[in-house]
């Protein structure tokens, strides 16, 4: 890993941390945003790389798989072919 990708983990993982003490502190995001001495617009950039990274590593657990091409299961015959009539009956 390079040094880049070393400090964007780094600061995901400071930013983990931040997001899930301000669920469990109560404050709002504004509050906690003020207090901590960063704008909402900071704050919600790194929810949504969190987010982002989430589901990134997600996908790598999900392997696509490919239906099998369906074959003739049976030959397809008309009513007429069998010798039944449908009929219906109106008083």
């Amino acid at each position: 890993m390079n040094t880049t990708k070393q400090l964007q983990q780094i600061k995901l993982d400071q930013w983990a941390v931040l997001c899930k003490e301000q669920a469990k502190i109560g404050l709002t995001v504004k509050q906690r945003c003020d207090q901590n001495g960063y704008s909402i617009h900071t704050y919600n950039y790194w929810k949504h790389r969190l987010k982002e990274n989430y589901v990134e590593s997600a996908l790598h657990d999900i392997v696509p798989i490919t239906p099998p091409v369906p074959g003739v299961l049976h030959e397809s015959r008309e009513s007429h072919d069998l010798g039944i009539t449908n009929t219906i009956s109106i008083p």
